[in-house]
């Protein structure tokens, strides 16, 4: 069985009204900023500082591919950055 839209919207406004709402409001928004790249960007430091960190404790192989993989998740991610602030 297959709802209309509207009426699948308002069956789960009746279930969940707060969560349809805040999900409604995600799903339309247009412009997010740079929050997810700022987040990779985050995550890419944390990445290249344990490869550091376990390249130091003799583990090299996993310790400096971790930091190659890092290295490039900021690198990529700042890219992205530089190219939504110059449009």
């Amino acid at each position: 069985m297959v709802l209309p839209k509207q009426s699948l919207i308002e069956a789960m406004t009746i279930m969940c009204p707060k969560q349809l709402l805040v999900n409604l409001k995600l799903n339309n928004m247009e412009n997010t900023g740079n929050r997810s790249e700022k987040l990779w960007i985050g995550v890419g430091i944390i990445t290249v500082i344990s490869g550091i960190g376990l390249a130091l404790s003799d583990q090299y192989e996993i310790g400096i591919s971790g930091s190659i993989v890092g290295l490039g998740l900021v690198l990529q991610n700042m890219k992205q950055i530089k190219e939504k602030n110059s449009e």
